[in-house]
């Protein structure tokens, strides 16, 4: 339980420090790679928000953490972050958010088909 508390803390100081970079930076003012840090760390935030929800609900073997989980938080996590891109430069139509829900979901689809093996030769 110690394990969540500590990724619960760092959630919220991810999410804190999106809130502050956002209510204390004017857009106008910055670069263009500077634009690019609120979407990356919201992804980030997103990605360790769905990997923390998918420890508590699928438990993993022997305490690790599965590749497969990891690409599931990884699309879960990507198509809000892709949604907030295309709307933030006017690009958003009804179309474009059923196709990157498709997407995720067949993405969900094919990562629970997949076996992640290593092979020894």
């Amino acid at each position: 339980m110690n394990k969540y508390l500590k990724s619960l803390a760092w959630l919220i100081i991810l999410y804190g420090g999106l809130i502050f970079f956002l209510l204390h930076t004017n857009p106008n003012k910055l670069s263009i790679s500077w634009l690019l840090v609120p979407f990356i760390w919201l992804f980030v935030a997103l990605f360790y928000t769905f990997k923390l929800m998918i420890n508590l609900l699928w438990l993993p073997p022997a305490g690790k953490h599965s590749k497969k989980q990891v690409s599931v938080a990884a699309i879960c996590a990507a198509v809000p972050t892709l949604i907030l891109i295309l709307g933030s430069i006017n690009q958003l139509t009804i179309k474009d958010i059923l196709l990157l829900v498709a997407l995720g979901f067949g993405g969900l689809f094919y990562i629970g088909k997949l076996r992640f093996i290593r092979r020894l030769n």
